[in-house]
């Protein structure tokens, strides 16, 4: 490929570059020049524990990583930069011309790598374009791939939601008989130690089904969302009000973890579909909630705040919560991804958040700091392209009088 065509197609590329030779940083920096990728920012690291810092502040579309380090030294320069690099592709840098050197840093998760001294501008230009167009290329078919997924999730629910949702409320309900009688029975024989220890492993095991069941219909409801997705009616919604709705449902779960605040500025009516937002902001105050350490309500926030600018409204949540992992993020909208504890979750919540915005014509956000908080900014342009459903016809009240004259008129008939 040209360069300068290169250069126009990948452009505001954010580089961090872990070497602690000066000379080479250099050379970079004046090899990025040379080929025209001025709009390129470039940041340094001279050591790996300043690498992993500035890692877990931000995320970088490219990585160019000396093999040794003050600090660290091949293979484990690379293994902990891959652990916090998360999505950001890596190409290695090294001191020898070793084709087998160079397999195995690709093996062990690096996209591309270079020997020090083919350090060249047009040989470097190439490489970290080269590298970022296949990952560009990776995200592309992820996309797509989710895409599949989430048809299939609308079929599969469409198909067997109702046929699971039945006989799983029919069992919980159950469920619910069984543990009134395991307490009825405690009553009675509360005489019988032998009996009472029975009674509260049947309870156990008669919760823990429970908890099951109601994971399903949570799963089940979560899939029928998807099928409903693109049936549902729009309207005309204020959104303020809304918001305050659903933190009204939810404030008795948001009470027990965190302060919640309120900063919501005019917003214009919007058409869209109430219940898919009204879910949409319950994953997110539910997640936020859960992201907040449980026994410290008076010191965990979680604030909504909205702004309009440029006729796009942008919804934010934040937590001052535990915080995503890099890693994590750019798993976060795949469905049935969750980094909640086995059977917190369906790992749902946020495809559904991301698929409600794309609903709307808009996007979701994520900026998240370990041990900091996260913040979620869904972003919903006041033309959603959907269309308000026309009334429902009225309905014209119920006469009784023709039923009547029909029943008289029968009634005046003779017999036979």
């Amino acid at each position: 490929m040209g360069g300068q065509a290169s250069a126009e197609q990948i452009a505001d590329v954010e580089l961090l570059v872990i070497e602690d030779d000066v000379g080479d940083v250099l050379l970079v920096q004046r090899a990025l020049l040379s080929e025209g990728l001025h709009d390129w920012s470039v940041t340094v690291a001279s050591t790996l524990r300043r690498a992993k810092q500035l890692l877990s502040l931000k995320r970088y579309d490219l990585i160019l990583l000396d093999a040794n380090l003050p600090d660290a030294t091949q293979p484990r320069t690379l293994d902990e930069v891959l652990l916090h690099a998360g999505e950001t592709p890596v190409v290695m840098l090294t001191g020898a011309n070793d084709p087998e050197e160079g397999r195995e840093i690709v093996r062990r998760g690096a996209q591309d790598w270079m020997p020090k001294q083919d350090l060249q501008p047009p040989l470097l230009r190439r490489v970290l374009q080269h590298t970022l167009e296949r990952q560009r290329l990776r995200l592309l078919e992820r996309q797509m791939n989710q895409a599949d997924k989430l048809s299939s999730l609308g079929k599969l629910a469409a198909g067997v939601a109702h046929e699971i949702n039945n006989p799983a409320a029919f069992v919980l309900m159950n469920q619910e008989v069984g543990l009134g009688l395991v307490n009825d029975l405690r009553l009675k024989l509360r005489e019988r130690p032998d009996c009472q220890e029975l009674l509260s492993l049947l309870e156990e095991l008669l919760t823990d089904n429970r908890e099951g069941l109601t994971l399903i219909r949570s799963m089940v409801s979560d899939l029928s969302g998807f099928a409903r997705m693109e049936r549902d009616e729009a309207e005309q919604i204020e959104l303020n009000a809304l918001i305050q709705q659903v933190c009204n449902l939810a404030s008795r779960t948001l009470r027990r973890r965190a302060k919640l605040t309120l900063s919501l500025v005019p917003l214009p009516p919007i058409i869209a579909n109430r219940d898919r937002l009204t879910q949409l902001l319950l994953n997110l105050l539910t997640n936020a909630a859960h992201a907040v350490p449980a026994d410290a309500p008076h010191s965990n926030h979680i604030t909504i705040r909205t702004t309009f600018e440029d006729d796009v409204i942008s919804i934010f949540v934040e937590d001052s919560g535990v915080g995503i992992h890099p890693r994590d993020l750019p798993h976060i909208f795949e469905p049935f991804f969750t980094t909640k504890p086995s059977g917190e979750g369906t790992g749902l919540g946020m495809t559904l958040v991301a698929e409600t915005a794309r609903q709307h014509r808009g996007h979701v956000e994520v900026e998240s700091q370990l041990g900091e908080g996260t913040c979620i900014r869904v972003v919903i342009p006041r033309d959603t392209g959907l269309k308000e459903a026309p009334p429902a016809p009225a309905v014209r009240p119920y006469d009784p009088e023709p039923v009547r004259h029909l029943l008289r008129s029968i009634s005046d008939k003779p017999l036979g």
